[in-house]
């Protein structure tokens, strides 16, 4: 857990005029005049296939957004590409149909943090470009908008030449798949007999690439969708005869579209075939493995390549082809060229892996080659397994403190691996250890051992999916080993985190203080595994003092998608612990981010809930639902716009008179965390009656809470259920003439809005707020009690909170009064 202040930042906003230059539009400084809205988009005018569009502009404030209008000349596919090369924005992008509903939108769909959507245009449609960031930062942005045109043949027939394959010139192309079944095909010759390496790659995510390998008859002789597990992208190798021609077909799995780079080359052999024409490969260290590409191009070749090991250790030596049809054998050899070991199938498939302990300063000798006749391409990988297996070799990581986790990235190279490291905590209190697989393959197992040696912990699959996680309660100053290992027989790459579980406060009354340095404040943690329920972290600002503010709470996550890790919700308190905003995904149903927006009062102490998302009930919730995450807190003297106040120290006063006994005025919830208050003064003795009645548009979730008049403001009753849309509800009960009381209406408190479970806490509307003396009470002239005169009354207490009094006399002194009172039905 680490906190940091964040430093005081100065944005400087200014305009965006637009010059046109051709189709390039240009927004310069001079004010925000690009819209928000549909309604105030700014036209780029008519995107057709010669003409596309292209707009240069800036998000120059947190949550700015830029909307563009455009119309397509025809129908067809077009391509959105947002991204910032030039600043440090995650674009997001949004397309909005003529109404200005959600049509698409996309996020990282283009390279890095850039985004990349494509869909099919009507022509004569209007369409809106929503640019955005998708936290809160500023920054340019460029925006390309074109219709996809596909100029390449999808048959032999129609095939693009790409002229003669040789081994000096290997050819390269770069297109797009851009509809679902579109086949972009290629025609080639080469000079020579020898191999052949075709590539196929996308450039960007969404395309799954499929490649065909065609003979000059257009009969299929080979095909390949992925090379491996870990990649998408195709790879086949093949023999070629000198002057044929052959056609390459680049697909999309599936419907899956984008762009692609197509790669072909002439694999030629200038490995020698003995330790004498070795190729040197250089000096083997721990943290630099070797890898070398090469091709056994005719039966019984053989490619020997030399190195040296830094260190004595474990070598492992892998020999993969995947992507070809070679069944690799690789061997070992000394310095005088004597076999030390060897292997044929020891990896996955017909891969070959071998491990061997090798001595420091040493050379050696690997040979690659084929098992009998096959031939192809391959890649050779080297690595120095430089962890310990024992307690008395382990690894030592150093001193774990609550502020400092400990983190290593290793490798179980081979079956029955172990690397073992030793680490030391400064305080007493339960650790957190994780085991997670880098890559698909390795099955995770992790066991923590004391001083001794001996485990006193271990875990299979205590994390997620296959990887291992314990909690354990260790002693400070004592040394543990940690040994990572795998279950069965598996192999890969690991992380390992160990980190001590100092949580953050549960409750209001153990939270976290985060003072407000220039306005804001930053705090990185994280939601703990617990045995059951969840774990929530709290945490206590205080707004401002000198005016009353704008406060943005922001938790972004490890994880910000839906690949996994911390899906927050985010939930905010005023002081009286009252509920005054709450959310689940900044973008419903897009994120794992949360955010909330409220108007604060000056000097008012706020508290914040950070805890995992789940709508399940309680019962069935998810323990392991944890992960990292970042607070932000922004305060801004700039309020967000607010038709009524939300305190009660500046309450609007609803009139209503003993005369009418019914009042009406209109709430308008602004903004999702919006608290409208409002107080009356009760004309008379009696019962009010608080209703409430929807707007036709409103999208709500509302609650209705009454308050006293006491310093505390003590709570009378509120809606026992959301208020939701079209509906309404009446809430009932006893005043006092003279009396102040509050009515506060806003947000129902509930992650799972009962008629939009989209909005997550992000609704707004508008409705009706009516005030009405139902009932008043009746003064009684006091009566007299007397020896033989008994009194009795019947009453009804008519809503919850009610008080009926009666007032007495006596005619004489007397010992005693006896009271009795009777309740009838229930």
């Amino acid at each position: 857990m680490r906190t940091r202040r964040a430093q005081s930042r100065t944005t400087s906003r200014y305009a965006n005029v637009i010059e046109h230059l051709e189709s390039r539009y240009l927004l310069s400084g001079a004010g925000d005049l690009v819209g928000d809205t549909p309604a105030t988009a700014t036209d780029l005018g008519i995107l057709t296939a010669a003409q596309p569009l292209e707009v240069f502009g800036t998000i120059d404030e947190a949550f700015d957004l830029d909307v563009f209008q455009f119309q397509a000349a025809a129908q067809g596919t077009v391509t959105i590409e947002l991204s910032a090369d030039s600043s440090s924005l995650d674009t997001f992008v949004r397309l909005l149909d003529s109404s200005g509903n959600e049509f698409d939108f996309d996020d990282d769909g283009g390279p890095g943090t850039d985004s990349r959507l494509t869909f099919t245009a009507e022509v004569g449609e209007t369409y809106f470009v929503e640019a955005s960031d998708l936290f809160d930062a500023t920054g340019d942005y460029e925006l390309n908008l074109r219709i996809l045109t596909d100029v390449v043949g999808d048959t032999p027939q129609t095939a693009t030449n790409l002229g003669i394959l040789t081994a000096a010139q290997p050819l390269q192309v770069f297109g797009a798949i851009e509809a679902a079944l579109d086949r972009d095909v290629f025609q080639f010759q080469t000079d020579i007999q020898g191999p052949v390496i075709i590539e196929l790659s996308a450039v960007n995510f969404g395309l799954d690439t499929f490649v065909r390998l065609l003979d000059s008859s257009g009969t299929s002789v080979d095909s390949n969708d992925d090379i491996d597990f870990f990649t998408t992208d195709s790879r086949l190798t093949f023999t070629v005869e000198g002057g044929e021609t052959f056609f390459v077909q680049a697909s999309g799995v599936s419907t899956s579209i984008g762009d692609y780079e197509l790669n072909l080359r002439i694999l030629t052999d200038v490995v020698g075939d003995t330790p004498g024409t070795a190729t040197n490969l250089g000096l083997l260290t721990a943290t630099q493995p070797l890898a070398v590409f090469g091709v056994i191009d005719q039966a019984l070749d053989r490619d020997v390549f030399q190195f040296q090991a830094e260190t004595q250790g474990i070598a492992i030596i892998s020999l993969n082809a995947d992507f070809s049809s070679l069944d690799t054998f690789v061997r070992l050899l000394d310095s005088s060229g004597n076999q030390l070991a060897s292997d044929n199938d020891g990896g996955p498939g017909s891969n070959s892996r071998l491990t061997f302990t090798i001595e420091g300063g040493e050379t050696f000798f690997v040979e690659a080659g084929g098992f009998s006749t096959s031939v192809g391409a391959y890649q050779l990988t080297i690595a120095l397994d430089f962890v310990g297996d024992t307690p008395q070799t382990a690894t030592n990581l150093g001193v774990l403190t609550a502020t400092q986790p400990l983190q290593v990235f290793g490798a179980i190279e081979a079956a029955l691996d172990r690397d073992v490291f030793q680490f030391q905590a400064d305080i007493q209190g339960p650790v957190i250890i994780e085991l997670s697989a880098v890559n698909f393959g390795l099955d995770t197992f992790v066991r923590l051992l004391d001083s001794s040696g001996t485990p006193v912990a271990s875990n299979d699959d205590g994390g997620p999916g296959t990887d291992s996680r314990l909690t354990f309660t260790i002693d400070g100053g004592e040394p543990y080993f940690v040994e990572a290992s795998d279950f069965g027989s598996s192999t890969g790459d690991y992380r390992l985190d160990i980190l001590l579980d100092v949580d953050v406060g549960d409750t209001q009354e153990t939270a976290t203080g985060l003072p407000l340095v220039n306005g804001q404040a930053t705090f990185d943690s994280r939601i703990n595994p617990r045995d059951s329920g969840f774990d929530r972290d709290f945490f206590r600002i205080q707004a401002p003092v000198d005016a009353d503010s704008s406060i943005t709470v922001r938790v972004n996550t490890t994880a910000g998608s839906f690949l996994g890790g911390l899906d927050s919700f985010l939930t905010v308190f005023d002081s009286r612990g009252e509920i005054i905003g709450l959310n689940d995904d900044r973008i419903p149903i897009a994120d794992q981010q949360s955010l909330v927006q409220f108007n604060a009062s000056a000097g008012e102490t706020y508290f914040l809930e950070v805890r995992p998302f789940d709508g399940r009930p309680a019962d069935l919730r998810d323990p392991s639902a944890i992960g990292e995450y970042s607070l932000f807190v922004n305060a801004s003297l700039e309020q967000v716009p607010d038709a009524d106040t939300n305190t009660f120290g500046r309450a609007k006063e609803i009139l209503l008179t003993s005369g009418s006994g019914f009042a009406l005025t209109r709430v308008s919830i602004d903004y999702p965390a919006d608290q409208d208050v409002f107080f009356f003064v009760a004309p008379m003795n009696g019962i009010v009656r608080v209703g409430h009645q929807s707007a036709p548009n409103n999208r709500l979730d509302a609650q209705l809470a009454v308050f006293d008049n006491s310093p505390a403001h003590q709570t009378i009753l509120r809606s026992p259920v959301p208020l939701s849309p079209h509906s309404s509800s009446d809430l009932e009960f006893s005043v006092t003439v003279g009396a102040r009381y509050f009515v506060r209406a806003g947000l129902f408190p509930s992650e799972t809005p009962s008629e939009n479970p989209s909005d997550y806490g992000n609704a707004t509307g508008t409705f009706a707020l009516t005030l009405q003396m139902v009932t008043a009470v009746i003064a009684r002239d006091p009566q007299v009690l007397a020896a033989n005169n008994p009194l009795s009354v019947s009453e009804t207490i008519d809503v919850p909170g009610d008080t009926d009094t009666f007032e007495f006399t006596v005619d004489h002194e007397v010992a005693r009064i006896n009271l009795e009172l009777n309740t009838l039905g229930t």
